[in-house]
């Protein structure tokens, strides 16, 4: 029987982003945030011709997970990848003025309070119950693993 301390995996963290260096990468970066910026775009034209109450960059992102999903797409991955982590870089900084708009307005906030703090907590309910769904299909369980290298 192996020891528990063999078994686990070592997860380091990731390595802090850096600009593309050298007009190809540069070039090949542009194209990347390009790839994303059309996503949304086409997220943003569906969601105004079907009039759905779904905002155009969810449906966006979804059209950008199935793209880099299929099966040719690793040249896509690596055309999006420096774009990507970039933008995942300045997310506070993107998130700053949702912050100072959200403090501006306490005094109306405060007066709704209780529907907001549903929304929060059923949002948060349906984000961790579908995450986990999702995170079961995708990654099989490892007795499920064990069980097919033994047959």
């Amino acid at each position: 029987m192996r020891n528990r301390a063999s078994r686990r995996r070592v997860v380091t963290a990731p390595e802090t982003p850096r600009p593309p260096s050298g007009p190809a990468a540069v070039g090949r970066a542009l194209l990347g945030f390009l790839l994303i910026l059309g996503c949304l775009a086409v997220g943003d034209g569906v969601t105004l011709a079907l009039r759905i109450p779904v905002p155009g960059s969810v449906i966006g992102m979804l059209l950008l997970l199935v793209v880099l999903s299929t099966a040719r797409s690793e040249r896509l991955n690596e055309l999006v990848r420096p774009s990507a982590t970039l933008l995942v870089a300045v997310i506070p900084l993107l998130l700053v003025p949702v912050a100072v708009g959200l403090v501006d307005h306490l005094a109306e906030l405060g007066q709704d309070i209780v529907p907001i703090l549903v929304a929060i907590a059923g949002g948060w309910l349906v984000t961790v119950v579908v995450t986990a769904l999702l995170a079961a299909l995708g990654f099989p369980s490892s007795d499920r693993r064990r069980r097919k290298v033994r047959r």
